[in-house]
């Protein structure tokens, strides 16, 4: 039996999965985020036929396919012909199955113990960084209609909590290989890198791949790859979107503030991200600019509403992970960080933030449920100027703010 580490790891899904395994349950098990449908797992006498969902399924699809299936081709996948949506891959690769894909029935197996790998170790990464965002639904006898593959309930968990754990000691904890690295710093890049090494990079990163994808092209292992991937980011070089991006992102020059600075009113078509990259901005001339960086568009507003009275200008992203993107371009005089966000914290963003030349003299205020004093330094130690207890008081961002601006 594997090991859990209780510091890294909720046991809450874990133990379902294994109470559906002893009880030999047949159906599917829906994982919901905030009431949203967010994975599913299918199972048949308590073994694993097929996973799917997540943010990055289609991907995930593309890529299982070219590294065990490369020698089908487009036309073979669209002459095959699906009844279900939810789980139209398996049924695609159980029509496969059927037919014997020319005796190579073993790299259809594969693709599948692949993909749910990657698929728990989602689930577990989510599970141990945001466990009260999630729920469960199960709903018996609910199975694709043919089944070729019974995993192991029991083993797949523990591959999964091996690559889990590998990845947590490895630092990465709150970084999510399904992000796209996207070339932010075209000339810092060129500057850090040997030019073979350089031109490697650039000819790679497009915006339109993710760390997986990118590992297994360079035949790197994950962990190695995102560690040096994120070495770049630290430096200015590359930045993380969760979404594909189909073209670097040139912000448009629409406004200006305090001389030099430009702000833009709008984001380029491309790509669309959801949520917004940017909520909101609004210019009050050469006002000293403010920034919150924080997914919940209603205290966006809120603090928008407040500043915008007083004469700051203010800038809302939504999106933690473009966030340094984003403020390179318009170069703000305060950054407020909301400390619960998906796929990265406050804490990590601020550290991010204070590693790049750019931000280190700006001051960074740092929203947080939490109001003890191991949380107030822990704060400082990672470079914010101040820890701001929620529900959020108007005063005191105000005093705050004007004691280190001038409006």
């Amino acid at each position: 039996m594997y090991t859990i580490d209780k510091t890294t790891l909720s046991k809450d899904t874990i133990a379902r999965l294994n109470n559906l395994q002893s009880s030999r349950f047949t159906g599917r098990l829906s994982i919901l985020e905030d009431d949203r449908l967010k994975w599913i797992i299918y199972f048949r006498l308590g073994r694993i036929i097929w996973v799917t969902g997540g943010v990055n399924s289609c991907e995930r699809w593309q890529r299982n396919l070219t590294l065990f299936c490369s020698e089908l081709s487009e036309k073979q996948l669209q002459q095959i012909h699906t009844q279900h949506k939810l789980d139209k891959e398996y049924e695609i690769l159980a029509q496969l199955y059927q037919r014997e894909y020319s005796g190579k029935k073993q790299k259809l197996v594969d693709l599948v113990e692949s993909t749910v790998n990657e698929v728990l170790f989602d689930v577990i990464q989510y599970d141990a960084l945001y466990d009260d965002r999630l729920s469960y639904k199960i709903i018996p006898n609910k199975t694709p209609s043919y089944f070729f593959t019974l995993i192991d309930t029991e083993t797949a968990i523990e591959q999964a909590i091996q690559s889990w754990q590998k990845w947590v000691n490895a630092g990465l904890k709150t970084y999510s290989p399904n992000l796209y690295p996207v070339i932010d710093k075209r000339k810092i890049l060129e500057q850090l890198l040997p030019p073979q090494k350089y031109q490697l990079i650039v000819s790679l990163i497009d915006g339109t791949q993710t760390l997986r994808t990118l590992a297994a092209k360079t035949d790197r292992d994950i962990v190695t790859f995102t560690k040096s991937t994120i070495a770049l980011v630290d430096r200015g070089a590359l930045a993380f979107s969760p979404t594909p991006i189909l073209r670097k992102i040139k912000l448009p020059i629409s406004a200006k503030i305090a001389g030099a600075r430009t702000l833009p009113n709008s984001i380029p078509e491309e790509p669309v991200i959801s949520p917004p990259l940017i909520q909101s901005i609004s210019n009050n001339g050469s006002s000293s600019l403010i920034a919150c960086i924080d997914d919940n568009s209603v205290r966006c507003q809120a603090l928008k509403n407040l500043l915008t009275a007083r004469g700051y200008s203010f800038i809302a992203i939504q999106d933690a992970l473009k966030a340094m993107l984003v403020l390179l371009n318009t170069k703000p005089d305060f950054i407020f960080i909301n400390m619960s966000m998906p796929i990265i914290n406050g804490y990590d963003l601020c550290s991010h933030f204070r590693k790049n030349p750019n931000f280190q003299d700006i001051p960074i205020a740092i929203f947080s449920p939490r109001d003890k004093l191991a949380d107030r330094i822990k704060a400082k130690l990672l470079g914010a100027t101040a820890l701001i207890s929620q529900p959020v008081n108007r005063q005191e961002i105000l005093e705050l703010i004007q004691k280190y601006l001038k409006v």
